[in-house]
């Protein structure tokens, strides 16, 4: 056994020195971080201008075109039919101002939503964010929302420019309507604690009594619209790109985890095809027998170990890394599936020249059947089963 750790350390000495062996596990974790930075710094997501303003006629405009020379925008309204709100007087004037401020929120803004609102002076300032294509789209809210909610008078009262030719305005009514929706629910929850007959026995609806149940039941909606579990909506991600689940805590949209196991299984059949020179060399003639096995499988495990050393560490590099200890123990039990892999690979073609035209075939089936940039087999089930036969497939499904 020292002498299989004594041959594991002068392979890796050996395996280090070659300048192009090294730099290739250099390279990985310090793209993954340049990649990682790069993707922090830039915001993808979609910009999308918001104001309060007076929409009565002649104010807002009729136009369907705006912008001189520098873009297009079409005008509509948020469409509001199928709410079926009901509600009497009291429902605040300040309706607009508070959706404005939802979508505006600094909370909102810092997480990972598809759409960043931020907020204009007037309409002409979103036409001209629209038209300019500095949003994508833009919402104007009427200033007098919640009195036309009470009145069930909601035509025109949120209206959406957006270029001809974006489809965001749609994607991003359903953002609108859900703060709007849980906005204005509040008010009719409110309003029915306070007159509605299943409360009459705390009191009259002006009673301090009543009062008291309705703020009590404000804060208890609060609370319960503060844990997401009222209102909620859920855009799920079936699968990363790099071959991880939704609730991966780094969100990159580079198949950082992918490419480290590629490498790793890609490093395996190389260090398969130099044990076969080395054997055919007789570099292992000096070993007794009972030490050759293991001799030659360190000697094999050396750069697959290295490699692995710098998949993990582009996987950290890249703010892929999840649990540490579920971390290692993947890596650690698929790196010796690969040296096994080599092993086995090593002893049956026996010529560095059979195993070196395996690595095409190799490289490319982990490319296409196993959900490194995409998982085939959501759309081909027999590609799923085609992917089992590569090792990578099983180190991406774990993870």
């Amino acid at each position: 056994m020292r002498q299989a750790a004594v041959w594991f350390w002068l392979s890796c000495r050996r395996y280090l020195r070659r300048i192009s062996f090294a730099t290739i596990l250099l390279l990985l974790p310090v793209g993954a971080y340049v990649l990682h930075l790069a993707e922090k710094s830039g915001d993808n997501r979609i910009p999308v201008a918001v104001c309060v303003a007076d929409l009565g006629t002649g104010t807002a405009g009729s136009g369907r075109e705006i912008g001189r020379g520098t873009g297009q925008a079409e005008e509509g309204t948020l469409s509001m039919q199928g709410a079926d709100m009901e509600a009497g007087e009291g429902t605040g004037a300040d309706l607009a101002v508070r959706l404005l401020k939802s979508l505006t929120d600094e909370q909102r803004d810092a997480g990972d939503g598809m759409f960043v609102f931020y907020a204009c002076d007037s309409v002409e300032q979103v036409k001209d964010e629209v038209a300019s294509r500095r949003a994508e789209c833009g919402y104007a809210i009427t200033s007098d929302l919640g009195e036309r909610m009470a009145e069930n008078d909601y035509k025109r009262s949120i209206r959406v420019y957006s270029a001809p030719t974006t489809v965001t305005a749609q994607l991003s009514q359903e953002v609108v309507f859900a703060e709007l929706a849980a906005l204005y629910d509040r008010e009719l929850f409110l309003e029915y604690v306070e007159q509605g007959a299943a409360f009459d026995f705390a009191g009259e609806p002006e009673s301090a009594a009543r009062q008291d149940l309705a703020a009590r039941a404000g804060e208890r909606y609060d609370a319960w619209f503060g844990d997401g579990s009222t209102f909620q909506f859920v855009y799920e991600v079936v699968e990363t790109t790099d071959g991880e689940m939704a609730d991966d805590p780094s969100g990159m949209s580079f198949p950082i985890r992918g490419l480290a196991a590629l490498l790793v299984y890609l490093t395996g059949i190389y260090s398969a095809a130099m044990g076969a020179a080395d054997q055919k060399r007789g570099l292992f003639l000096p070993v007794s027998w009972k030490n050759r096995t293991l001799c030659r499988i360190a000697s094999l495990g050396a750069p697959v170990a290295l490699a692995a050393c710098s998949a993990l560490g582009a996987i950290l590099a890249g703010g892929s890394w999840g649990h540490t200890g579920r971390e290692l123990a993947a890596m650690v039990l698929y790196t010796a599936a690969v040296v096994v892999f080599s092993w086995l690979l090593c002893l049956i073609c026996r010529e560095p020249g059979r195993i070196c035209m395996l690595l095409p075939f190799f490289l490319m089936g982990s490319l296409i059947f196993c959900p490194i940039f995409l998982d085939a087999g959501r759309f081909l089930p027999e590609a799923e089963w085609i992917g089992k036969l590569f090792l990578p497939w099983y180190y991406l499904r774990w993870m």
